[in-house]
This record gives structure tokens, sequence and C-alpha cells, in this order.
């Protein structure tokens, strides 16, 4: 059995070794790892390009090396997904994220937040006022948390 890619392959630098060609586990697991990735940074509302320009920012060229090759495999993938007209869900969220517009009645409660994404803030943002935060601590503490009901890290 041949492994998979082959040296030449531009995801070398990603997997410099592979798993077997047929090591169906062994890929899978690696897409699971590269689809956690993707949610992390997404939640963030970062891509890996995002990532590859701060690791070339920082002349990191090897950990920028394999940011561009996730980029690029990413950039395969919505190819194919517009192809078969499918959107990414990451992508879904985004244009759901732009047209949010709570209505009047519409209220959101925060109860046990701990900490937010960026995606998440945006989203509670978008309800201004109309969103109420539950904390369950001592009033003593309150700059402890930010405007979200997160803890301040300081």
């Amino acid at each position: 059995m041949r492994s998979v890619p082959p040296p030449s392959d531009p995801i070398t630098p990603l997997l410099p070794r592979p798993p077997e060609y047929y090591d169906w586990p062994a890929w899978h697991e690696i897409a699971v790892t590269l689809r956690d990735v993707s949610d992390e940074l997404a939640s963030e509302m970062l891509a890996f390009g995002d990532v590859a320009k701060c690791a070339m920012a920082l002349q990191m060229d090897r950990e920028a090396t394999r940011w561009e090759v996730l980029d690029s495999l990413y950039e395969r993938y919505l190819d194919r997904l517009k192809a078969s007209k499918r959107i990414e869900p990451h992508a879904r969220c985004q244009e759901a994220l732009e047209d949010l517009e709570p209505d009047e009645d519409e209220s959101l409660v925060l109860v046990g937040v701990v900490d937010l994404g960026r995606l998440q803030r945006k989203v509670v943002s978008a309800f201004g006022d109309d969103c109420t935060t539950l904390i369950h601590a001592p009033v003593d503490i309150e700059k402890g948390f930010d405007e979200h009901g997160c803890v301040v890290p300081e």
C-alpha cells in the first residue's frame, strides 16, 4: 500500500507523515480535528487565512505555510459545496448574523455564561438592552464580569 499524499503533494507541510491511503479511521480522525479547529476559529470570526497572516507577521514561516495549506484546502471545500449548491455552516451563520434584527417582543437571557466567542458576543450585542445576564455571584465582585456576564480574566 502506498502512503498518501506523495512527498511532492502540497499538503506535505500539514501532514509530513500521512496515514496509509486506506487507513480510513486515521483520515477520519484528521478530518474531525480539522473540523474542530475550523469551528473554534469560526466562533472567533476567524479563518485559516487569518491565522496564516498572523504567523507570517510573527515570521513563523513553517506555521504560516501549514495554515496556508489549510486555507487552500478550505477554499477547495467551499468550491465543492458551491458546485453542489450547498453553503458552509459557518458562512450560513455569518449571513444570519448580518441579518439579525430581533423583534421588539424578543429578549435574550444569559444564565451561567462564563465565556463567549466573538460570534456569540455579536449575537448578544444585537439584542442591546433586551438582553439580561444572570450571574450567580455576590454583588461585591461584579467588577469581575463584563457587560455580557463573562468573567474578566484580570
